[in-house]
């Protein structure tokens, strides 16, 4: 059986000091079923209540009936822990995870939409920490304005005192709404300006047995996939429509071009245009342009005539990266021209 633990025991360190962290893995790890734990463990045992953020009021009652159920994978331990919990229901707005003996509280499920209704009551169990799981929404499925409710939740809850937010995702995209708002530079560990900490790592998958799944297995035909590079190694999405394997040694450079957080030279061989992974601060004549927002970047933005010069490959269907990793940054720059 993988056993992860002691990765991810000195992941919960490193980001324990700080207020906010932002924690990515491939999938698979038992990332979720480790934090989970580890935070009711520390509620049961050390009286250290914590917040459970979901988006919406409707999905409360099964995000607290899902922590407390039971999987094959789970440990004799872990059912015995999870055999002293039980949900608690306090009207349709305040849904509790309690121990059963002595109905402590040890939990309390949140809705980030619904963050208003909370101001009135504050922190009602004295939570210092607060679990989102699935902190990217991977279809896309935030609610209306939701860094901003985030905050005012999490001021509602913290007030004046310490108070940590632990957020668990796969980095399958860069157009990560977080990310941008919480001051991302890069896709590796690193403490943002904002004092936020973005995590990075790779695990191996959780397995309940030591040997490789049977090759007709459907996790063995999927790790002969693209997606496997996603899933398994912590990559983007990937769109092999905007790939194309080629050697673009002594092909032209045009510029350089930020997208979101990366700079990538434009390139033309063959006809095509290439976005090609470059390093960002080597010294280079060519002039380096962005298409993000003004307001995320202090580099000059892309002149029509450029977004012109793209659109015409975009429109031909001939603008293209010579890494599959890197598609999905063609995806968001065609949509920007």
């Amino acid at each position: 059986m993988c056993n992860n633990n002691d990765i991810f025991n000195r992941i919960f360190q490193k980001a324990s000091p700080y207020g906010l962290a932002f924690i990515s893995s491939n999938g698979g790890t038992g990332k979720t079923t480790f934090f989970k734990f580890r935070f009711l463990r520390d509620a049961v045992k050390n009286n250290i209540p914590f917040h459970i953020f979901c988006r919406y009021s409707n999905q409360m009652e099964i995000t607290a009936s899902t922590f407390l159920l039971s999987k094959p994978s789970y440990s004799k331990r872990q059912n015995k822990l999870l055999d002293k919990c039980e949900v608690q229901k306090d009207g349709d707005k305040f849904i509790y995870i309690v121990e059963s003996e002595t109905g402590r509280k040890l939990a309390q499920v949140v809705n980030i939409f619904g963050q208003s209704y909370y101001k009135p009551f504050g922190n009602t169990i004295g939570a210092k920490r607060a679990l989102f799981d699935e902190i990217l929404a991977e279809n896309g499925e935030y609610c209306p304005d939701e860094i901003n409710k985030f905050n005012r939740l999490v001021f509602t809850m913290a007030r004046g005192d310490e108070y940590h937010v632990v957020g668990l995702y796969n980095n399958t995209t860069p157009n990560f709404d977080y990310f941008s708002y919480y001051g991302g530079k890069s896709y590796n560990t690193h403490v943002s300006d904002s004092g936020a900490i973005f995590i990075y790592f790779k695990a191996n998958q959780f397995s309940r047995e030591d040997s490789e799944p049977d090759k007709k297995s459907i996790q063995a035909i999927i790790k002969n996939t693209l997606y496997n590079d996603v899933y398994s190694n912590n990559t983007f999405v990937q769109f092999p429509v905007f790939h194309r394997a080629d050697d673009l040694k002594n092909s032209k450079t045009f510029f350089k071009l930020e997208i979101e957080n990366r700079i990538f030279k434009i390139r033309e061989k063959d006809g095509y245009l290439f976005l090609q992974s470059c390093k960002p601060f080597k010294k280079s004549k060519k002039k380096t342009y962005s298409v993000n927002s003004p307001s995320r970047t202090e580099i000059k933005q892309l002149p029509l005539n450029l977004r012109i010069f793209l659109a015409k490959y975009k429109q031909v269907a001939r603008l293209k990266t010579d890494d599959i990793n890197n598609t999905i940054f063609v995806k968001i720059l065609c949509e920007k021209v």
